[in-house]
């Protein structure tokens, strides 16, 4: 089991094989070179170094919208 917070929020708590899965969604993919704790760390901050959406520009995603989606998520909808 993952819990993820940022700035107090939850933005992912499940399986840790899914929440690469989450962030991909919103745009964000974690480099082969880089662990997957690192990844989720700076991902939350305002980097925008893992954008994948190459087809438009980085645009940030606030914590509120993290939390948002993860709820929308098929794990977040299981934990509520």
């Amino acid at each position: 089991m993952t819990i993820l917070l940022s700035e107090g929020q939850i933005v992912y708590q499940g399986p840790r094989e899914d929440v690469l899965e989450l962030f991909e969604s919103v745009g964000f993919k974690c480099p082969e070179r880089k662990g997957v704790a690192d990844f989720l760390q700076e991902v939350t901050s305002k980097k925008e170094q893992y954008w994948s959406k190459r087809n438009g520009p980085y645009r940030y995603v606030s914590t509120l919208e993290l939390v948002n989606c993860f709820k929308s998520f098929y794990t977040g909808q299981k934990v509520s």
